[in-house]
């Protein structure tokens, strides 16, 4: 599919809110500027030392929180969403991406049922995200793809977009979206400010998984330290309210279920941990190494049909 792209100066706060915000659509609005100096000046030795000390380095990122200066403006349509009632912020909402060619994410979801805003602001990336209507596999209790790296899309199984962002492009994620990027360009910089929503959506099969993953995460504490990866403490700013209102609807025989599914999973997941390590591995160690002459790479190729 052919994702949408809209102008600045085309697109209305109350037609964002309408068409794609509520709708949970993603969209790239074209043209759109953060940092108040110019473009040449904002290279890697500037990032990092403007910001990398603020950071809480994460495994392909650094979070933040949110910042504005003389250097640096929120874009006005991301600053009104986070402005809403219904929007839930964490501690560190912002953050910032800085990756050299050639690092490839491993295709996920974020966490803690995150949409995101994410502009280019040097570089270019290469996009192909999946909707949570035909989502890809995923890994038991969690948020990661279970595919290779070369897994081959099909139009006759996923609802998909693939595209290029570049300079000026900020795009839209929603919640459970997944994604897969690729960084094309030897400097790639990106700023990412997310949110969760404080209502569920239960229209797609990735919402309600994620409702009923909830429930069982406040039913049995002591489940979070044994099979989950992310902490669940202050689960999108607002832990209590969204777990309340996310599993409002999920009775004893849908928790059931989803734990003989998730469980289910662990036989084939258990065989092809390394995969997944591998790759997160990658990602670790190029997050912000955009200096070096030589960034990580996978020592080996998988078979692009098989599943992990």
């Amino acid at each position: 599919m052919k994702i949408s792209r809209l102008k600045t100066k085309d697109l209305s706060f109350e037609a964002f809110q309408h068409t794609y915000l509520r709708l949970e659509e993603p969209v790239i609005i074209e043209g759109v500027k953060a940092f108040q100096i110019p473009e040449t000046s904002v290279d890697s030795n500037f990032i990092k030392s403007k910001y990398k000390q603020q950071g809480e380095k994460v495994i392909g990122w650094y979070n933040l929180p949110l910042l504005e200066d003389n250097n640096l403006k929120i874009p006005e349509i991301v600053k009104r969403v986070l402005n809403l009632p219904e929007v839930s912020l964490r501690a560190l909402p912002f953050r910032i991406f800085m990756q050299p060619k050639g690092n490839h994410t491993l295709p996920h979801y974020d966490g803690n049922s995150l949409c995101g805003f994410n502009l280019q602001i040097a570089g270019r990336k290469k996009w192909t995200i999946t909707s949570p209507q035909t989502p890809l596999p995923t890994s038991p209790f969690n948020f990661l793809g279970s595919v290779h790296r070369d897994f081959q899309y099909s139009e006759c199984t996923h609802t998909y977009y693939e595209f290029e962002t570049v300079p000026g492009d900020l795009l839209f994620l929603p919640r459970y979206w997944f994604h897969e990027v690729v960084s094309l360009e030897e400097f790639n910089l990106n700023l990412n400010w997310v949110f969760t929503p404080r209502y569920p959506n239960l229209n797609n099969h990735l919402g309600r998984r994620e409702a009923e993953i909830l429930k069982i995460r406040d039913l049995f504490p002591f489940l979070n330290d044994w099979l989950f990866i992310d902490d669940f403490s202050n689960y999108g700013g607002a832990k209590d309210q969204i777990v309340a209102n996310y599993s409002r609807n999920v009775g004893a025989v849908k928790v059931l279920k989803r734990l003989l599914t998730e469980v289910s999973k662990y036989p084939q997941a258990a065989n092809k941990l390394h995969v997944v390590e591998e790759r997160l591995k990658e990602i670790s160690t190029n997050n912000f190494n955009v200096d070096s002459e030589h960034f990580y790479e996978p020592s080996t190729r998988s078979d692009p049909n098989a599943e992990t």
